[in-house]
């Protein structure tokens, strides 16, 4: 009888996670599954009820399993508005950051269950997880299962060094300690000591929650014990040596992506100095946000520094403003959601690398949320960073380090700080701002 040909790679399944989140959470865990697929490897899908839609741009994926109830309407929407609310340096921003916390983590006990239940059923080789997933960490432990774990920076709480202030992944004001104050240094070192008070009551909820479920609390370490997957890249994140089982991978980005309809190519085509804005899937902005947007829009335009502007604004966002007041030259935001203005154009999706792929679209308004400032990196896009929650902030703080974003404080800026930077960038005559998005262009194509 012949011997079976050894094969120095077999063939395994491979189990996704993911639960909450948006495309940052899913598209690089399931473009990185497309390259497994192509390679002979199963791989499922584990999600939450809901979110199967998740799987139809992968038709690779072969089965799909429910982890646990769907978000609901009202759930979602008070999350956004708590989201909006994010602030480590006030009281209600400090109790809305656990709120959040908090909300997330009740989908851990069905979760945990549900995922123990896939895998005696399905017996996955190796599980691939999004980084908020606690469970699959749990689980993997417990069942002895290889884990990886995709996040979009770096981890928050691990891999800590000397002259990073701080908790890891967490800092507010300096990366690094090379040009910080004092004052800046002693504030990152005391964050969370500061918020105690609020983190406190939600890690005994935490405890009991994972003590009723049979859990043991997770070991305290400064490395992971898994393999961990960064979708972020060294130009962007300060450096630092990596352990491992660490490595930094990104930008993870798709070799395609969608066209832009007839209606935006006309619009691009008509203009050569587009500013496009967008504020990702999970923002909702609120509508005195919008007001001084729109405001330093129209000053910018009026002023000669931009001639158009492309807004991604969501239908939801939309329903809250006052259509009839008249923001825009006398024209109220009933007309410019018409298009009745022919240099603004609202829409309710974008595709948004087509668009920053377009060489009319100069300057990007954005969340910096990781997947937009990576794609905004690549197609080299200068931005301005207005941060609303989470990584949003901290990622804020890396682009404008990197010199291709200036900030503005989601709670304190005007409509003519807006102008002021969007003229900054676009006015600029010693091309700094340039030259520093093309070398990082250059690194996020490597």
């Amino acid at each position: 009888m012949a011997e079976k040909p050894f094969d120095p790679h077999p063939k395994k399944k491979i189990l996704a996670v993911v639960t909450v989140g948006g495309s940052t959470n899913v598209a690089p865990i399931l473009t990185i599954c497309a390259l497994l697929a192509q390679r002979g490897h199963t791989i499922e899908l584990a999600t939450l009820q809901g979110r199967q839609h998740l799987a139809v741009p992968y038709p690779f994926i072969s089965d799909i399993h429910i982890l646990g109830r769907a978000i609901t309407a009202s759930e979602e929407k008070q999350l956004y508005s708590r989201l909006n609310e994010w602030n480590w340096n006030t009281t209600q921003g400090k109790q809305a950051i656990v709120w959040v916390k908090q909300f997330h983590d009740t989908f851990w006990p069905e979760t945990y269950h549900s995922l123990k239940r896939i895998i005696h059923a399905s017996k996955p080789d190796l599980i691939f997880a999004d980084y908020q997933v606690d469970a699959a960490r749990d689980v993997a432990r417990e069942m002895a299962i290889p884990l990886a774990v995709m996040w979009c920076q770096m981890p928050w709480l691990l891999l800590p060094q000397s002259y990073i202030p701080g908790q890891p992944g967490m800092q507010q004001r300096c990366l690094t300690s090379e040009h910080a104050t004092l004052k800046d240094r002693l504030l990152e070192e005391t964050y969370l000591l500061r918020s105690a008070p609020y983190f406190i009551r939600y890690l005994c909820w935490m405890r009991a929650m994972r003590r009723q479920a049979g859990a043991m609390n997770p070991p305290s370490l400064s490395k992971p014990d898994h393999l961990l997957l960064i979708n972020s890249f060294f130009g962007l994140e300060p450096a630092k040596d990596l352990p491992p089982l660490v490595h930094a991978v990104g930008p993870i980005l798709s070799d395609s992506f969608p066209p832009l309809d007839q209606e935006l190519q006309e619009f691009l085509g008509r203009h050569q100095r587009v500013i496009y804005v967008a504020f990702g899937t999970h923002v909702l902005l609120t509508s005195d946000k919008i007001d001084k947007l729109t405001a330093g829009l129209d000053a910018a335009l009026n002023a000669g520094h931009v001639d158009g502007i492309l807004w991604a604004l969501k239908p939801i966002s939309r329903s809250r403003m006052d259509t009839v007041s008249a923001p825009v030259n006398g024209l109220t935001y009933g007309q410019l959601f018409t298009k009745t203005h022919p240099d603004w154009l609202f829409v309710d999706y974008a595709p948004q690398r087509a668009i920053l792929e377009n060489s009319s679209v100069k300057l990007f308004v954005t969340h910096a949320g990781p997947s937009s400032a990576n794609e905004s990196l690549y197609h080299g896009v200068p931005m301005i960073a207005i941060g609303i929650y989470g990584d949003q902030l901290p990622n804020s703080l890396r682009l404008f380090e990197a010199g291709v974003a200036l900030i503005l404080d989601k709670d304190k800026f005007s409509a003519k700080d807006l102008v002021s930077a969007i003229a900054s960038i676009s006015e600029e005559k010693e091309h700094h701002m340039q030259r520093n998005v093309l070398r990082m262009l250059r690194i996020a194509r490597v």
